[in-house]
């Protein structure tokens, strides 16, 4: 009797213990599923703020993501949009690969529908591609990018641009109405994606001159332009300076560079102001990091600055002296008659 009690009793422990294990089982089984899932990629959230001041248009940030994806990976950014046009608008969201502009003033082109070599429009997801947005209102919009397994390694780039736009009907010649869409502006944010591997990093500094290659000016607000070319198939970001110095070598004007963008296989300029109080011959330097390496390359121009009012003197006092040798020429006519 006794042994068909404990016998009872471990047959009991065993089967808790067995359901105690398989309950152990399926709640761990529920963490790893909440924790490894990206909930934050099939989110969104709008803030109310009423009293955000009325400047008539909306606010995109930021306005460049940089990232580094594995092959077949994802990862997720939370982009914002905050309307300020003082009235609801609706804001649509697409995406659009870019490449670098040949257009003077224009950094990036956007290629609309076109797929770039380095195309990363068709790698990004959001849950929701519309929205109607309140004065104020703020949209904070989580954006997954993803890799497709079997990448190439190097850089992708691509944007996800958000368009303000409003619904109006216009009637044709038969009378019939139809809705359009009036697009009221375009903002993109753009996504510099970096696929680890055999990645090269490659670039130098070509050419610095003033813009119109001029050589003589008559103010003291000096427009240089860089060129930067890279050779390399990812993204850089060369930094650095420029300084002016006169003819006895010293320093009087210098201009820092913040980084700013080269993308692979293009030329990118950038142009910088200098300002001063110059007269006579300058020399002015470039010094720039590659930005990659520690690598700095260095490129000279000369130029010239005589202020109008300068000039004006120089050129009357110039008529003067050929006034005077003239009217001298002419007395000795006259004393030799």
């Amino acid at each position: 009797m006794e042994s068909q009690r404990s016998k009872l009793t471990y047959m009991t422990i065993c089967s808790l213990t067995k359901k105690n294990s398989y309950r152990k089982f399926w709640f761990f089984a529920a963490i790893f599923l909440i924790f490894s899932h990206d909930f934050t990629a099939y989110g969104f959230e709008i803030e109310k703020n009423p009293g955000v001041p009325i400047e008539k248009n909306f606010i995109v940030g930021p306005a460049k993501v940089e990232l580094e994806v594995s092959s077949g990976a994802s990862k997720t950014v939370t982009l914002f949009v905050e309307n300020r046009t003082g009235r609801d608008e609706i804001f649509e969201i697409s995406f659009e690969d870019f490449s670098a502009s040949q257009v003077e003033g224009e950094t990036v082109k956007l290629l609309g529908n076109e797929k770039s070599k380095t195309s990363l429009k068709d790698s990004f997801f959001v849950e929701k591609k519309n929205f109607k947005l309140s004065h104020g209102d703020r949209l904070l919009l989580p954006v997954v990018v993803t890799v497709p397994g079997g990448a190439s390694s190097g850089g992708k780039f691509g944007s996800v641009v958000v368009s303000a736009t409003v619904a109006g009907n216009r009637v044709t010649q038969s009378s019939q109405a139809y809705t359009a869409t009036t697009v009221l502006g375009r903002v993109a944010t753009l996504f510099f994606v970096t696929v680890p591997g055999k990645n090269l990093s490659q670039g130098e500094l070509i050419s610095l001159k003033t813009k119109n290659e001029k050589k003589v000016f008559s103010e003291s607000e000096i427009p240089f332009r860089l060129e930067y070319r890279n050779t390399g198939n990812v993204s850089l970001n060369p930094y650095g300076f420029v300084e002016v110095k006169n003819i006895w070598g010293k320093v009087v004007a210098r201009e820092a560079l913040d980084p700013w963008y080269a993308l692979p296989d293009s030329v990118r300029t950038r142009d910088t102001l200098v300002r001063g109080s110059f007269f006579g011959r300058y020399s002015a330097t470039a010094q720039v990091n590659r930005g990659y390496e520690d690598i700095v390359d260095t490129q000279t121009f000369v130029f010239y600055v005589a202020p109008t009012a300068f000039v004006v003197i120089i050129l009357a006092i110039l008529g003067f002296l050929v006034f005077g040798i003239w009217k001298k020429g002419k007395s000795r006519e006259k004393l030799y008659e």
